[in-house]
């Protein structure tokens, strides 16, 4: 494996460390005191999750896999890593003030670099894997033309606050979507098998439909057609939902860490199902409470996108071990438990149950950090040829 790539996933691994254990810390001061600004703290540990750790670890893998291993590839991984530690830095010290809004807009350039680079690389290749991949580097554009949507509004001193939170949501949207393609690709790869129609069904559904439903949280758009949208993508998502779950479970029998890359399946499937609760009413209740809105957000970005990642990584090692991505796993469904907890009963045994998973994630992932940094050197890249 390519020193290059080796740096890229050590510094992707340190800004996973830095956004999770500032994360505990938060989880932490809901049970005692914690001397940190909570707002602050807050942005700055979901932006490097998502900038820094989520996006450069993707991306990395993105460019191995279709051979972008040159200059300007490094200098695009590198600017993903610098400022995905910079997103740390101004957003813990000052927020979503200016210096964050500036951040977050000079984060365009380094990501649509990556976008420039993976297509003009992958250019006449083919494989079962790169329509997904593809698909994920397109919901990047979609991403940041969403948020320059924001941006035009202000310019223009156009203060709806309705327009402004649709901007912002389907940003968010957008970039789960990229998370969750890229994942799916990769996993394709990794298990190699013959994707069958099941995952034409993934693909041809359920990207199109990704990014919607993140408008179901927009407060003021009650009975618009964009609420319709996405409430019929939400629910319209759990046929590619139970189509990725059967053909993981099918493609991973007898692949030796085969519960593990099933349980990002199931979690993705669960995500899916909560959306579609919540789309048909069945969830109204939830659906603007704090605890259980954390809930579904950790259950895709933790139980999804993190845990194969991790998996991605470790398969590497000359020996893979998952005892690591296991107490990982462990950490996540005592944090959603506890979430889950708290969504429903008040009191603080939720919140507490919900502390020691986050600690217990900590762990997992700092164990499989070390791991990574102790045999990089003799590690293969990933992974099999999807037939």
């Amino acid at each position: 494996m390519s020193q290059s790539v080796n740096r890229a996933l050590a510094a992707a691994f340190g800004l996973l460390l830095l956004g999770v254990s500032l994360g505990a810390a938060l989880r932490l001061g809901q049970v005692t005191p914690v001397d940190v600004n909570v707002s602050h703290a807050t942005h700055a540990h979901s932006h490097t999750l998502y900038w820094g750790w989520a996006g450069l670890a993707l991306f990395t893998l993105f460019f191995e896999r279709v051979g972008a291993t040159g200059r300007s590839a490094r200098w695009v991984l590198g600017a993903l890593a610098a400022q995905g530690l910079a997103t740390f830095g101004v957003f813990l010290h000052s927020g979503y003030g200016r210096p964050g809004v500036v951040l977050s807009a000079l984060t365009l350039v380094p990501f649509f670099a990556a976008v420039v680079i993976f297509f003009k690389a992958a250019h006449r290749m083919r494989g079962a894997d790169l329509a997904f991949l593809r698909a994920a580097a397109v919901f990047v554009v979609i991403a940041y033309v969403c948020a320059l949507s924001r941006v035009v509004l202000k310019v223009l001193h156009h203060d709806d606050p309705v327009l402004s939170a649709l901007a912002v949501h389907l940003f968010l949207g957008a970039f789960g979507a990229f998370f969750v393609m890229g994942v799916m690709g990769l996993t394709v790869r990794a298990l190699g098998k013959p994707p069958g129609r099941r995952l034409g069904v993934v693909l041809g559904v359920g990207a199109p439909l990704l990014m919607w439903p993140s408008v179901l949280t927009v407060p003021g758009l009650e009975g618009s057609p964009l609420v319709a949208l996405a409430r019929f993508s939400a629910v319209v998502l759990l046929v590619p939902a139970a189509a990725w779950s059967a053909w993981v479970f099918h493609a991973s029998a007898g692949a030796a860490h085969r519960w593990l890359w099933r349980s990002a399946a199931l979690a993705w499937s669960v995500g899916v199902l909560l959306f579609a609760l919540m789309a048909t009413g069945a969830l109204q209740a939830l659906v603007m409470n704090r605890h259980a809105v954390v809930f579904v957000v950790h259950l895709q970005t933790l139980g999804v996108v993190t845990s194969s990642l991790l998996l991605f990584i470790e398969l590497r090692a000359p020996r893979p071990s998952a005892r690591a991505l296991w107490l990982h796993q462990l950490g996540i469904g005592l944090m959603l438990s506890g979430l889950g907890v708290a969504a429903s009963w008040p009191g603080r045994s939720g919140l507490v149950l919900a502390a020691l998973g986050g600690v217990s994630v900590v762990v997992g992932q700092a164990w499989a950090a070390a791991r990574f940094l102790i045999t990089s050197k003799h590690r293969a890249p990933l992974l099999k040829e999807a037939t």
